[in-house]
């Protein structure tokens, strides 16, 4: 997923292309939540501002790994306001990073462990069928 740039606006292609979601599902959940409004220029074009692009990727993460519907993002954006939400999103984001993070970090410490004891296994002695040590 590509980083957001320091352009004020974004084409519905752009969006699409940082959300990581095709350009059908934007129009989806912009019909469905009220609370993502881009504007709209001459031709009724769609220009998605940061504050937007950080919005669709909130819904990203609510639909897509916490599996609500687009009924129960409505329902959080009534509860706790747009601008709440763009922090929360913020930090899960964030939080989302730290999870992963220490997730690779345990299993690095596991493969380290299932390393040594495999060396310590190599070092031992081997047993033959009916020998004693």
């Amino acid at each position: 997923m590509k980083a957001t740039s320091k352009i004020p606006f974004h084409s519905i292609r752009e969006a699409s292309e940082l959300v990581g979601e095709p350009l059908h599902v934007l129009r989806l959940w912009e019909r469905n939540i009220p609370a993502l409004r881009p504007a709209r220029r001459a031709g009724g074009r769609r220009y998605y501002r940061e504050t937007d692009i950080r919005l669709l990727k909130t819904i990203q993460q609510m639909v897509r790994k916490e599996g609500l519907t687009l009924h129960g993002v409505n329902r959080i954006l009534g509860d706790r306001g747009e601008d709440s939400l763009l922090r929360i999103a913020g930090d899960e984001m964030q939080t989302e990073s730290t999870k992963r993070t220490e997730e690779l970090l345990r299993a690095a410490a596991s493969l380290r462990a299932c390393a040594r004891h495999l060396r310590g296994l190599a070092s031992e002695p081997q047993v033959q069928s009916g020998q004693r040590l």
